[in-house]
């Protein structure tokens, strides 16, 4: 049940008095001061232990806090009478106020030391961040006229067709140039969330929660478009974190341009690096090389203190897995090596375990096996007891990679099952297409020739779906080795010939386990055929373009 009052043990003060807005409350984290407190005919003391005793309400204790939860149908007539009071408003935006200081104020800690400790208190604060934020987003004049006049899907993008949104012209219609204040509480709470939504997995209700407030604002000044650019940045992490490549580069694209007008050098730098992954995800190493570059002088030269280190360190590490995918293991590792300094000098945790495991991939991809199971167990150690989900699957995924370049393909399984379990509870598209494409390869080495088809025909799709071209090679490659196995050699051979000719074209060479099973699989192949009838089998793949080569990919052999 929800709603309740609020008491902190560590200040002594009663944070909110009679509210029955939802939720579970608890303690204020001693550094909030206390609202003014209320004007009760009997001290609230009184009232609370009366309502305790006659079981009304539920007392808890949690964290630091003493928490009370009411009963629903007790919580339904506090509503009533506050409706009756006529202070449902000044009561519910006090509530919203709250919630907003903490969001912001936790969001100011993250990145650093004390991120862990400021992500468990917005998760134990989070059926109340809920509602706060349910309420500013349906409170305000300007959601309730665009509520009845928005359409459209929740997970989709805030770029809208024409001019208007919902048949009216946002740019001349005055009503969308009031600023409300519930609103822009709204704008600023979800802004603030953004990390917190990233790092503990909720990431299609975030972008859900984010697309439909920035779907139904426009700048109103310097400080919320500045808010609102944040939270564009914010909806386009979560949104290629999902695999959305599309809206990904939309978002970040709109981000940086409201940056670039606010002349924000350092919200700049993240978007011209957010623009990176994306660019980096979609296969085109060379532009993202560029976008990491920009983004890397953007916070040398503009940007002062913390946040140019912690820029520095995001624009270094992209280009570390620039050149990783491109072969250049020795400016990978020094990438990684100087990104990683720079992330420990500011002690975040998260971004060093995924420096280690940057590190891993090289030790991998070079054959030393044994650095690289001890990086990704160090990551993961950490990420575990970070309780991120998303970067204990990455350690996941790269543990069974080494599994399977050492030929423990039982294990490799193993591993890439619970990470693809993972992957799919959190909605990533893209790292789900990855998880697949390796178990494909794991499961082929255990006779499962039919199961590995099908995972690298459902990878494949995947990759597809979210606009990889880097996956397609990857996913053609393991389908070629399986025709192989199943001796259909000049269906092998062709899917080997278009394999090879959008490697050249991405000049991206396949790596680790995955070049070891390409030359294993080709070779092998070779052998089912005389020179000609490979070189002709050859030459039709090579041929094919990559829409031809997918379809070829997708029929049943």
């Amino acid at each position: 049940g929800g709603g309740g009052v609020w008491v902190c043990v560590a200040c002594g003060s009663w944070c909110v008095w009679w509210v029955v807005v939802g939720g579970v409350w608890g303690c204020c984290w001693r550094s909030h001061p206390p609202p003014p407190p209320p004007p009760p005919r009997l001290p609230i003391q009184n009232h609370i232990d009366s309502l305790v005793d006659k079981s009304l309400l539920r007392q808890e204790e949690q964290g630091d806090g003493l928490r009370f939860k009411m009963l629903e149908t007790i919580r339904e007539y506090g509503l009533e009478r506050l409706v009756e009071s006529g202070e449902t408003e000044s009561v519910f935006r006090l509530f919203a106020d709250f919630f907003l200081d903490l969001a912001e104020r936790a969001d100011a800690q993250m990145r650093g030391p004390y991120e862990a400790e400021w992500l468990d208190k917005l998760e134990s604060e989070y059926d109340n961040l809920r509602a706060a934020l349910r309420w500013a987003s349906t409170s305000s004049s300007a959601v309730k006229e665009a509520s009845t006049e928005v359409s459209g899907d929740r997970g989709s993008g805030i770029r809208d067709q024409g001019s208007g949104v919902g048949g009216r012209d946002l740019e001349t219609d005055p009503r969308s140039l009031i600023p409300d204040p519930s609103f822009e509480t709204a704008l600023r709470m979800a802004a603030a969330l953004g990390w917190f939504w990233f790092r503990r997995g909720y990431l299609s209700e975030g972008r859900g929660r984010l697309v439909e407030i920035l779907s139904r604002t426009k700048p109103f000044g310097v400080e919320q478009s500045e808010v609102r650019a944040k939270a564009l940045i914010a909806a386009a992490r979560l949104a290629d974190h999902q695999g959305d490549n599309a809206m990904a580069r939309s978002l970040y694209e709109d981000g940086l341009a409201a940056f670039q007008a606010l002349d924000v050098a350092e919200g700049v730098g993240h978007a011209l690096c957010g623009l990176g992954f994306t660019t980096f995800r979609e296969g085109n190493g060379n532009q993202a090389r560029i976008l990491y570059e920009q983004g890397l002088e953007t916070f040398r030269k503009h940007v002062p203190g913390r946040e140019r280190t912690l820029g520095m360190a995001i624009a270094l590490r992209g280009l570390g897995d620039v050149a990783l995918r491109e072969g250049d293991y020795m400016s990978a590792q020094s990438l990684y090596s100087e990104s990683l300094a720079l992330f420990q000098e500011i002690d975040d945790k998260y971004s060093v375990a995924t420096l280690l495991n940057g590190l891993g991939n090289v030790a991998l991809d070079t054959g030393d096996y044994a650095s690289a199971r001890a990086l990704y167990e160090e990551a993961l150690a950490i990420l575990q007891e970070m309780r991120y989900n998303f970067g204990v699957a990455i350690s996941l995924l790269s543990l069974g990679e080494v599994a399977r370049c050492q030929g423990d393909y039982q294990a490799a399984c193993t591993l890439h099952e619970r990470s693809l379990e993972i992957w799919r509870e959190l909605g990533d598209k893209w790292n789900t297409a990855m998880a697949m494409h390796n178990l494909g390869h794991a499961v082929h080495h255990q006779g499962d020739f039919k199961r590995a088809s099908a995972l690298f025909a459902e990878s494949l799709m995947l990759f597809l779906d979210v606009s990889a071209k880097a996956g397609i090679p990857m996913c053609l490659a393991g389908l070629a080795g399986v025709a192989g196995s199943i001796q259909q050699a000049e269906r092998s051979t062709r899917l080997f010939g278009a394999t090879e000719a959008l490697l050249e074209a991405a000049g991206a060479p396949l790596q680790g386990a995955d070049l070891a099973d390409y030359e294993l699989n080709i070779t092998a192949t070779r052998n089912m055929l005389d020179e000609a009838a490979f070189a002709a089998a050859w030459s039709d793949g090579h041929g094919m373009t990559v829409e031809q080569a997918v379809s070829y990919a997708l029929e049943e052999g």
